[in-house]
């Protein structure tokens, strides 16, 4: 019996040795989790957090609707601040990737051209002096050109002038119609903009490099305002489609149309957010009341940063 029960004692010593490791094993894995989860859980609140970072820059047309401004104000609705200033007409603002210069027109000189200056408003400088329109100016994907539309040519056609090159314009298209409203994608290969050439406005886009075009829409309404998806797979525009202007988005190649917003008074100008998850773009209700508006890029509740008290249009977000 004294032998048996030392052999149980010592049996009884090894197997509670033995929990005892896999306590400190259980417990090093149930840590192991949730640091991992910590650190799951903390990215994904950065992500989120991170998706609605950054700042809006629009132009704020006063209750009287003489005069617009550019203004700025952060994604949360707050701080808002104008960068541009008189009694002017300073509008549709675009923002260079890295956020620190803006372009716009302007017609503080009488007629509208495409103007450039700092994040901050400083060094606010002409690219382009004609007696034509000279509208809705965009960067190039590295930010050392700017394309927009203009009517210098008798019709509305594309243009391109360099940053370091003022008043040295390039035409890039040239069809027996009016192209507006135009874009390059991310990678700088390509351009998009909406053309009338089948009668009403469709969205075409150009090879920049071999010069193909291909027609991406084919409605017999208005489909405009064409925007790129940050890693250029799909681009985002306006159309009336349904009878009033709407937000839709496609594949890069015209397919997988999806109408994003619905019921909106008028969604106007419509652009993507720098990680590519939202939309943003101004509502219309009426004479003078737009508001700026974000959208998740597959629809739903839309949010507004502004109110419909004055006008509020054209948006581009910027990450800082």
């Amino acid at each position: 019996m004294g032998s048996t029960s030392n052999v149980d004692h010592n049996g009884l010593i090894l197997m509670n040795n033995y929990f005892k490791k896999i306590k400190v094993k259980v417990g090093i894995v149930g840590c192991s989790f949730l640091f991992i989860g910590l650190i799951a859980g903390s990215v994904f609140a950065q992500e989120k957090h991170h998706e609605y970072r950054g700042v809006v820059y629009f132009d704020h047309q006063n209750k009287h609707m003489r005069y617009q401004t550019i203004s700025r104000i952060d994604i949360s609705g707050k701080n808002f601040v104008h960068i541009t200033s008189g009694k002017t007409l300073d509008r549709v603002p675009d923002v260079c990737r890295d956020g620190n210069t803006i372009t716009f027109e302007s017609r503080r000189n009488g007629n509208p051209d495409v103007y450039i200056m700092n994040k901050d408003g400083s060094e606010q400088r002409a690219l382009t002096s004609n007696e034509a329109i000279d509208s809705y100016p965009r960067f190039t994907a590295d930010c050392q050109s700017i394309v927009f539309f203009s009517n210098r040519s008798g019709n509305y056609d594309i243009y391109l002038v360099k940053v370091n090159q003022p008043h040295v314009v390039k035409q890039l298209t040239s069809l027996p119609a009016n192209e507006h409203d135009p874009a390059v994608s991310p990678n700088g290969n390509t351009l998009t903009f909406s053309s009338d050439a089948a009668g009403n406005f469709d969205i075409f886009m150009k090879n920049l490099k071999t010069g193909e075009l291909t027609q991406l829409t084919h409605s017999k309404y208005d489909d405009i305002h064409s925007s790129f998806s940050p890693d250029g797979s799909m681009v985002t525009f306006r159309s009336n489609r349904t009878g009033q202007f709407e937000v839709y988005t496609m594949w890069v190649d015209g397919s997988h149309l999806v109408q994003i917003t619905d019921g909106m008074a008028s969604a106007r100008h419509p652009s993507f957010s720098p990680d590519g998850r939202s939309i943003i773009f101004h509502s219309v209700e009426g004479q003078g009341r737009a508001a700026i508006a974000i959208v998740p890029v597959e629809g739903g509740n839309v949010r507004y940063l502004t109110t419909f008290n004055e006008a509020h249009l054209n948006g581009t977000w910027v990450r800082y």
